[in-house]
């Protein structure tokens, strides 16, 4: 089965971008959060097409206290014709992070298959 899924793994500097699909990608950097039970860290990545702003993303990395376990937690952005996602990764020195960006065309169509098919059945 063939996947029209981009994907791209790229470690980047807060300014640092990566093109993807025709959205730019840029990385603005990490920002330390702490939750009821974790602490973590958030990115902010910036979305942009032919220099018009897209979206913003906030992907985030946490470790829970008790559990001792860490946690990534993708951002989407999601729309009828693609969703975007951003992936922080670890802090991989001299200020760079690994991050994972991904482009999905006409993901909603799987929802709309699986909708007629339940309404045929």
């Amino acid at each position: 089965m063939q996947s029209n899924t981009l994907e791209r793994d790229i470690a980047l500097k807060p300014g640092g971008s990566v093109t993807l699909a025709g959205y730019n990608f840029r990385f603005d950097g990490v920002q330390n959060i702490e939750g009821p039970n974790y602490e973590g860290l958030r990115g902010t990545v910036t979305v942009t097409s032919d220099g018009k702003p897209v979206t913003v993303l906030h992907p985030e990395k946490r470790r829970f206290w008790v559990q001792g376990s860490v946690q990534t937690t993708a951002a989407i952005a999601d729309g009828l014709h693609r969703d975007l996602l951003a992936s922080l990764g670890d802090d991989v020195g001299a200020g760079a992070y690994s991050l994972r960006f991904q482009y999905r065309p006409l993901i909603r169509f799987v929802w709309l298959g699986a909708f007629i098919m339940a309404m045929a059945a």
